[in-house]
């Protein structure tokens, strides 16, 4: 395809707005490159599609208006099934519960058996869109059942949500119909508020315990509901607490100039050759290793003179993942301190085997190379 040459600080050096990793529950491969580095250095410019979208394509639209319209009822919920492929996954939340298969989704939302624990639904979408190729995903501020349950009717769960999503190709990509185009749906939420917002309406056994499945479900007999677990998940909040201060000690690190002491020792010391950095999703080539995301640390040294990162909502942990929405801020040494901001959906992996290590680093932001025009435009000067 035709190429444009775009400045090697808009587009090789955004660091740390990482976007998704999809692991084994979406059986999806990511190219995997441990010397992007290298390719960065050796040019001044980074070839991309000259036609990257600086809007959200057709069908990304088509597939959050969709959203839009089934999650505010019950009635209308079931109808998200048809958006899916015949193997989709739907992860809810991930990545503690994940269903392949739309028999075993369909099951999932199934409103006849929703209506005998809620009354209805709705949810309220935050206004701004966020895609790159074929991931697409928005966030919910609000989302929330009421309750059905006799003595319990007027009792309401609500949570913040994440939704995301993964188109199956890009084939249909300029199509405004989004059926059967879905490959993968995850929910981000904190399983921890929701199971005990449940339990005060009654619609969770608190003596009852449910095991954690150990892979996608497949089979339509599942007896899950959507939000409604049934008990409460064996070893919850196992991780919470090494989720929550990886969170804080990323925080801190992306609050700091990468040229102050410490910031690379800091990082490397809560990585290792099994952590996987995407930069962002559907972009560029992921990083893997101490070695591959050293060097990329490197380049953040020589050629950013601040980051910053705001937290703009409460941290959402569910098993080993934690998340939240984050406005990040770069200045640029050589485009004379020139300023880009993105708000992003940041959310990490911590591995189970060491929690004091990454697994992965993903933050989720519109790579479009809009929020580093005015900077590019003054390297290119």
């Amino acid at each position: 395809p035709l190429t444009i040459g775009v400045s090697m600080v808009a587009l090789c050096s955004v660091v740390f707005l990482s976007a998704v990793l999809f692991t084994q529950a979406a059986s999806v491969n990511l190219e995997i490159n441990n010397d992007i580095t290298a390719k960065c250095a050796a040019t001044e410019t980074y070839p991309v599609p000259s036609d990257y979208p600086l809007v959200p394509p057709p069908l990304h639209v088509a597939v959050w208006n969709n959203f839009v319209t089934h999650i505010t009822s019950l009635d209308d919920f079931i109808g998200l099934v048809d958006l899916l492929t015949d193997d989709a996954v739907w992860c809810d939340p991930y990545p503690t519960f994940c269903f392949k298969g739309k028999p075993a989704i369909r099951s999932l939302l199934d409103p006849t058996k929703l209506k005998n624990s809620f009354r209805d639904i709705s949810g309220q979408f935050w206004g701004q869109l966020i895609f790159n190729n074929l991931t697409g995903g928005a966030w919910l501020p609000n989302a929330v059942e009421a309750g059905a349950k006799p003595g319990h009717e007027g009792c309401v769960v609500g949570t913040k949500n994440f939704v995301e999503w993964r188109l199956a190709s890009e084939q249909d990509i300029n199509s405004t119909d989004a059926t059967g185009q879905i490959a993968e749906v995850r929910w981000y939420y904190d399983i921890d508020s929701i199971v005990k917002q449940q339990t005060e309406c009654a619609l969770i056994d608190p003596t009852k315990t449910i095991p954690l499945p150990d892979g996608p479900i497949t089979n339509a007999d599942h007896g899950f509901l959507h939000h409604l677990l049934g008990g409460i998940p064996v070893d919850i909040n196992k991780y919470r607490d090494a989720v929550t201060l990886m969170l804080q000690t990323m925080v801190d690190l992306l609050s700091k100039p990468p040229s102050s002491e410490g910031w690379l020792e800091g990082w490397l010391n809560i990585v290792s050759n099994d952590t996987t950095w995407c930069d962002p999703y559907g972009t560029y080539p992921c990083n893997k290793g101490i070695e591959a995301i050293t060097g990329f640390l490197n380049y953040s040294i020589a050629n950013f003179t601040t980051l910053r990162m705001d937290v703009q909502s409460e941290s959402h942990i569910t098993g080993t993942m934690g998340g939240r929405l984050v406005d990040f801020t770069i200045t640029y040494k050589e485009a004379h301190n020139c300023m880009s901001t993105t708000h992003e959906h940041a959310y990490i992996e911590i591995d189970p085997r060491n929690t004091s290590k990454l697994l992965f680093n993903n933050f989720f932001f519109i790579d479009n190379q809009q929020p580093q025009t005015s900077c590019t435009k003054r390297f290119n000067a």
